[in-house]
């Protein structure tokens, strides 16, 4: 072997060298990989932890799962929101639901609606435990609209019960809206609910007014 080949084979060696030294004990950011001394970040921005290569995630941001060969993929293969978070079973590539988005309970891995009322916000099985703001439950276990709830934003389990009112017009009092806002005059109906004897401005948050 001719010197110049000597000299590239030992200038080879002591980069090899240098870089080892370089790489042993640093560290890169969150989110990157050391490969080859240099910090490169991770290939998918839903990867949390790459600290060996680039391209193959060990962790992956939550509502996504990681894959057998190191990819994260959404746990929502549809455009509808349904899992909250989930993981991979069996083969590694399969996805499988651990928490289910309002609307829908967890059922071997898979989310599935909650179809025994289509306002239910919490279930299990067949059976609707909580419905969705502004509905309630009724005794047969389906959710029904606050509608006969005057001034009602939330209603509670109880029928004819109230959790929060539109406190622009009345503050709530003993499971009724019924304790009207009379500095942005309203005033009582007679009947459990408040009235407007002028005009209702929507653009102020519902305040009573007189025409100018």
């Amino acid at each position: 072997m001719s010197c110049v080949g000597y000299l590239s084979m030992f200038i080879f060696i002591v980069l090899l060298v240098l870089v080892g030294m370089l790489s042993k004990g640093r560290e890169c950011a969150p989110q990157q990989a050391l490969e080859n001394a240099v910090c490169k970040d991770c290939w998918e921005s839903t990867c949390l932890n790459c600290t060996k290569k680039a391209q193959t995630c060990e962790l992956c941001a939550p509502g996504y799962f990681l894959t057998s060969y190191g990819a994260c993929v959404d746990c929502d293969s549809e455009f509808e929101h349904k899992c909250n978070r989930c993981s991979s079973k069996d083969d590694g590539d399969t996805m499988y639901c651990e928490d289910c988005a309002k609307g829908y309970r967890q059922e071997n891995g898979k989310c599935v609606s909650c179809t025994d009322s289509q306002h239910c916000a919490v279930c299990s099985s067949d059976k609707c435990s909580e419905c969705k703001a502004g509905y309630r439950m009724n005794a047969g276990g389906e959710c029904v609209a606050c509608d006969d709830l005057k001034h009602c934003i939330r209603c509670g389990s109880k029928e004819g019960e109230c959790e929060y009112c539109d406190n622009n017009i009345a503050f709530l009092y003993d499971g009724k809206c019924s304790v009207c806002k009379k500095e942005n005059g309203w005033e009582s109906d007679g009947a459990g609910g408040c009235k407007c004897d002028n005009y209702v401005n929507a653009l102020e948050g519902n305040v009573c007014q007189t025409c100018a």
